[in-house]
C-alpha cells in the first residue's frame, strides 16, 4: 500500500448546536513511518482512552470511527460497543446513527442547487424569505423584532444559511435567554429536556401515551393554522422574535431556527417533502446508499433491536425510552453511516455537488463567529464551518449528538463517525486522530 505523507497540521472542526470550532495544538508524528496497521492500532488506543476518559454522567458506550484518505490510500475503521442497550447487536462501521447538525450542509447545497437552476429566481440565495410566501406577512413581521421594528422582511436564504440573520436559536436558546453549557430554560429541547421526568413516569404507566408530551411529539416544520408539534409555532407562539439579537447581516448567532426554515422553503418551492429532496439531491449524487431523513421516515419506528446505534444524553438512552428526536428537521434530521459521512465530504470538497462556481466559492465563503469582527479564525461558510491554524485547513461540521465530519481538502484526509452521547467532548477525540497524521512541513 502506497505511503506518503501529510504534511498539515492544525484544527478539527466541531460545530454542534452550542460549540462550533474547537481549536487543535499539533505535535509532529510522521505517518510515512507507521503502516496502515500501525495506525490503525493508534487511533484503536485513542477510541479506548476516549471510552474511558469519560464521566460517569455521560459514559460513551459506542463509537464508530472511520478515517479515509485518497492521497494516502489509507482506510481504517474503528468500532466498539453495541447498536443499543441490552442487546446483543454490535456496532460495525456501516451502523447508522443520528448526525444532527452534519445534516446543515446537506440542506446548504440543497439550497444552492436549487438556485443554480433558477428555483428561488435571479438573486438567487440573496432572495428574501418574504418574497417567496412561505410564511403570512404576520409571521414574517413576528419573526425578527428589536424594539418593536421588524426586520423579518430583510432576511434572505444567504443570511439563513450563514446564519447571520439575527433570529435566536429555537432549539436551544431561550426566548429571552442563549444557551450556555445547557439548553436555556423556555427553549424547545430545554422543554424536552424538563418533561424527561414525565416521560418516564409515563412509560411505566399503562395507557399513558408519551406522543403527548414533549417528548414523544412527532415534530414539523410549521403548521400555518396552528399546531403544538411544528418547530417553528413553538418559536412563534413563544415569542421569540420579540427580542432578536442583531439586524440581518450584521453579526453571527449560530442557529437551528433558519435551517428549520430553510428545510420548510426547500419543501415549498420544490413541491415536494424534504426526504424526497435528500435523496434525488444529496444521497443519490454523493452515493450515500445508507442514509436517510429520519422525522419523516418508516424507519423512525424501528424497534430496539434495530442497527441504528442508540442516542445518549447523560445516561439517558433516548431511542430505546421513545424520546423522540424529529425536532430539528432541515438543521440535524439525517441518519447516515460513517462511510456515507465519507462520501458526502469527498462530494462536496470535490465540488461534484454545486454546479457553478459561484455556488462553490459561496458556500466556502467564510464569515467570522464573532459578532464584533474578530479576526477570521473561527468561521463558518454556508453550512460548513472553518478554522485555520498553522497553515493547516479543515472543512467540516459536528453534530449534537456526538456526530463528526472534518476534512483536510488538499489530501482528502476525511474523520467521520460518532461517540452517540450528547454531553460527550469529541473533539478531543478527534483532534487526536488528526495528529496521529501531521508533520511539520507545511503544504506548498
Amino acid at each position: 500500500m502506497k505511503k506518503v505523507s501529510i504534511r498539515h497540521c492544525g484544527p478539527i472542526i466541531l460545530a454542534s448546536a452550542i460549540s462550533m470550532v474547537i481549536a487543535v495544538s499539533c505535535t509532529a508524528v510522521s505517518p510515512e513511518k507507521r503502516s496502515t496497521d500501525e495506525l490503525a492500532t493508534a487511533v484503536q488506543s485513542l477510541v479506548d482512552s476516549a471510552i474511558k476518559a469519560a464521566p460517569d454522567t455521560a459514559p460513551i458506550h459506542s463509537a464508530i470511527v472511520n478515517v479515509t484518505s485518497d492521497d494516502l490510500q489509507r482506510d481504517i475503521a474503528i468500532v466498539a460497543g453495541v447498536t443499543r442497550p441490552g442487546t446483543n447487536n454490535p456496532a460495525t462501521i456501516n451502523s447508522p446513527f443520528h448526525i444532527a447538525s452534519i445534516t446543515k450542509p446537506m440542506t446548504a447545497v440543497i439550497i444552492l442547487r436549487m438556485a443554480e437552476r433558477g428555483a428561488f429566481g435571479p438573486a438567487g440565495i440573496d432572495t428574501t424569505l418574504s418574497s417567496l410566501g412561505i410564511l403570512s406577512t404576520d409571521d414574517i413581521n413576528r419573526l425578527h423584532r428589536i424594539n418593536g421594528r421588524s426586520y423579518g422582511h430583510e432576511i434572505t436564504l444567504r443570511h439563513l444559511l450563514a446564519h447571520t440573520h439575527g433570529m435566536r436559536d429555537v432549539l436551544i436558546d431561550g426566548p429571552n435567554a442563549l444557551a450556555s453549557d445547557e439548553p436555556a430554560a423556555g427553549s424547545l429541547v430545554g422543554t424536552i429536556f424538563a418533561n424527561l421526568p414525565d416521560h418516564m413516569a409515563c412509560l411505566a404507566t399503562d395507557n399513558c401515551d408519551t406522543r403527548n408530551l414533549p417528548t414523544g411529539r412527532n415534530w414539523t416544520p410549521f403548521n400555518p393554522s396552528g399546531d403544538d408539534n411544528g418547530i417553528l409555532n413553538f418559536y412563534l407562539s413563544h415569542d421569540y422574535g420579540t427580542n432578536a439579537l442583531f439586524p440581518p447581516g450584521t453579526g453571527f448567532h449560530y442557529s437551528d431556527t433558519g435551517y428549520v426554515l430553510l428545510a420548510l422553503v426547500a419543501e415549498r418551492v420544490a413541491g415536494a417533502g424534504f426526504a424526497e429532496i435528500l435523496q434525488t439531491e444529496i444521497f443519490d449524487p454523493s452515493g450515500m446508499a445508507n442514509s436517510w431523513f429520519f422525522p419523516t421516515a418508516e424507519k423512525r419506528a424501528l424497534p430496539a433491536t434495530t442497527s441504528v446505534m442508540e442516542v445518549y444524553a447523560g445516561k439517558l438512552p433516548l431511542m430505546t425510552t421513545g424520546v423522540s428526536l424529529s425536532f430539528d428537521w432541515g438543521g440535524g434530521g439525517v441518519v447516515a453511516t460513517a462511510g456515507d459521512l465519507a462520501a458526502f465530504a469527498d462530494a462536496l470538497i470535490s465540488g461534484r455537488l454545486l454546479a457553478t462556481e459561484q455556488s462553490r466559492d459561496d458556500i466556502f465563503s467564510w464569515t467570522s463567529q464573532s459578532r464584533r469582527g474578530d479576526p477570521l479564525e473561527n468561521a463558518y461558510g454556508l453550512g460548513v464551518g472553518y478554522r485555520h491554524s498553522g497553515g493547516f485547513d479543515l472543512i467540516g461540521h459536528s453534530g449534537a449528538w456526538g456526530g463528526f465530519m472534518s476534512c483536510e481538502p488538499v489530501r482528502k484526509l476525511c474523520v467521520t463517525g460518532t461517540v452517540n452521547q450528547a454531553y460527550a467532548n469529541q473533539g478531543a477525540l478527534v483532534d487526536a486522530i488528526f495528529n496521529l497524521f501531521a508533520e511539520t512541513e507545511k503544504p506548498e
